[in-house]
């Protein structure tokens, strides 16, 4: 029995001199460049367990792999694809192993060419489509930071704020939400300063549809950003999607007080005050209607007390209704006043020309409410009441036209380079077109509504040719 003993020992002892002997055998190989041989006989000791942790090895294998990795010859760098990574690897554990400081020098130098070439490899990664590659090397790199003694990386960019920052935008390109947030949130740790990364991830929380998590990041990144034009465009469609007018209305006039020179934000405010303006229309509707059937009724009312109290009722409504009208009519002022802002601070703002167009035409409306309303005793009463009427009102669709045919005339200048191009122009055109078709019809002008329809429809076609 000890006799196997000894000669099961002689032969652990042997097989761990020949593991030992790899090593030696990379370095002769190495030292001569023939790397595929030395390749084989680091692998051999890297796999084994009585070596691979061998500091020596750790080294010989550290510099085996920087020079396939570093190559000019394709023939070497085609030995292993992947050799970056082992390099940066073998690196790493060697100066953790290395207590005695024997290679430490040479590992700590080494260590920062190779998260230089782990990095790069991301880089070719990506090329190959291999994404869990090119996040395996980005990780590598963050590994090896904290032996960068000589802040060699940093003064280079290569920080974990950058690579965490690479991986972000791989995961991104990638459309791994999973990935993205992770690396978001840790860039928000790292207080890199960027305010699209709250802009970001309220993007993939909403995709996800977990809208509270959403407006939390939204909010974040407003406070620390206020004036960042993404973000408060961001919070304004949040806003929008939630039909939180009232909230969003908050929201847009802070920001108007915060850049009261942007064009885009007066316009988007002006826009509010004009869908709450237009909000009041089927109130103020309904009302007229209302007061109209309550005021008849209390007419033909016979009983004087009843017949008081169905007065008394109609001027409540009355009063209702004029408070309506002019919480409208504030709102509509307020509209065009930003409207007029906003092109005068830009010129070329197609959608503030439309809408002013839109709201300058809409005061023909209440004009025609009056007209047909109009109580004469006498056709020569009428007419004249109308033609005064009708004055009023063409002198108001004349403004509108002017305003309608700057919008054609900027829509005119946009570029058709691509189709979206060309829809979005062709839809402007459309519209405008349309809308000049209604007020030459509203002026009684037939031939000219006439032209905009052939206009509007050639628009239409041109539109479904795309």
């Amino acid at each position: 029995m000890k006799k196997n003993i000894l000669i099961l020992l002689c032969f652990t002892t042997l097989f761990v001199k020949a593991q030992k002997s790899q090593i030696e055998s990379a370095a002769l190989y190495f030292n001569n460049a023939e790397m595929e041989d030395a390749k084989k006989s680091i692998d051999a000791a890297f796999e084994h367990p009585d070596t691979k942790d061998n500091v020596k090895m750790l080294y010989f294998r550290a510099a085996i792999y920087d020079t396939i990795a570093t190559s000019k010859d394709p023939k070497v760098r085609a030995l292993d694809i992947d050799a970056a990574e082992k390099w940066a690897l073998a690196a790493k554990r060697g100066l953790e192993l290395d207590k005695k400081d024997i290679y430490r020098s040479e590992l700590e130098y080494n260590i920062v060419n190779a998260a230089f070439a782990c990095n790069s490899a991301a880089y070719e990664a990506n090329q190959r489509g291999n994404y869990a590659k090119v996040q395996s090397y980005y990780q590598i790199v963050i590994d090896l930071l904290p032996f960068d003694k000589n802040n060699d990386m940093k003064e280079n960019n290569l920080t974990e704020k950058s690579i965490v920052f690479n991986q972000f935008y791989f995961a991104n390109k990638e459309k791994n939400n999973a990935d993205q947030k992770k690396y978001l949130k840790r860039l928000i740790e790292l207080d890199y300063k960027d305010h699209m990364i709250y802009g970001y991830l309220t993007n993939i929380y909403l995709e996800e549809g977990d809208t509270t998590t959403a407006v939390t990041y939204l909010e974040k990144g407003r406070e620390l950003y206020p004036e960042k034009k993404d973000l408060i465009g961001q919070e304004i469609n949040l806003y929008i999607a939630q039909n939180k007018l009232d909230v969003l209305l908050q929201k847009v006039e802070l920001a108007n007080e915060q850049k009261p020179d942007d064009a885009d934000l007066v316009y988007t405010r002006g826009n509010l005050y004009d869908n709450f303006g237009n909000s009041y229309k089927e109130k103020i509707k309904k009302g007229r209607e209302e007061i109209k059937a309550a005021s008849k009724k209390a007419s033909l009312e016979k009983n004087p007390a009843a017949k008081k109290q169905l007065e008394t009722k109609v001027k409540e409504m009355n009063a209702t209704l004029n408070e309506l009208q002019k919480k409208q009519t504030s709102f509509l002022t307020k509209a065009e006043a930003d409207y007029f802002k906003a092109i005068d601070l830009n010129p070329d703002l197609i959608d503030a020309y439309y809408n002013l167009g839109a709201l300058t035409n809409n005061k023909t409306a209440a004009i025609a409410d009056i007209i047909n309303n109009i109580d004469a005793k006498t056709q020569a009463e009428y007419d004249k009441r109308f033609a005064a009427l009708k004055k009023v009102q063409d002198s108001i669709y004349n403004v509108a036209i002017e305003q309608f045919l700057k919008v054609e005339d900027i829509a005119m200048a946009r570029s058709e380079k691509t189709t979206d191009d060309k829809i979005l122009k062709y839809t402007y055109l459309k519209d405008v077109y349309f809308s000049l078709q209604l007020i030459y019809a509203g002026k009684n002008n037939e031939a000219k509504s006439t032209e905009y329809r052939a206009k509007k429809e050639e628009m239409i076609m041109k539109i479904k040719k795309k």
